[in-house]
């Protein structure tokens, strides 16, 4: 960054926060030939990069933060749904996961689910479905 002039700093901070290099050299006052030559010099383009950077660990960390609350509603679906809902949870984390269940009826994947964590189900707490 040092050897960035103030306009060259002022274009780099306006095209981090989004501008195009158009809008950018319009704003500092030169060409946009002047500005993708500037573009291509690798200190403007660690310059850009640095700027981003908390942009960039911000959205990893907000990320984090809804993966984790996405695993604590799948967590808490598997406990307290129906099992209809349970049977999406289960399959959306497979997915996820990229692990495909044994082909078996809704109920049998569930229960295979339930046992492999240690969780297993009787059968009276499995709802009774009358004909």
């Amino acid at each position: 960054m040092a050897d960035l002039t103030p306009k060259q700093q002022e274009a780099a901070a306006l095209i981090a926060s989004g501008k195009t290099q158009r809008q950018a050299a319009e704003a500092v006052g030169v060409s946009p030939q002047t500005l993708t030559a500037w573009a291509k010099k690798e200190d403007f383009q660690s310059h850009v990069q640095a700027l981003l950077q908390p942009a960039h660990e911000g959205v990893q960390t907000a990320l984090q933060g809804l993966h984790q609350r996405a695993a604590e509603v799948l967590a808490s679906l598997l406990e307290t749904a129906p099992p209809a809902t349970k049977l999406q949870a289960i399959r959306l984390i497979f997915e996820i996961n990229k692990a495909t269940p044994p082909a078996q009826d809704a109920a049998s994947s569930y229960e295979e689910f339930m046992k492999h964590f240690g969780q297993g189900l009787t059968h009276a707490s499995q709802p009774k479905h009358h004909h």
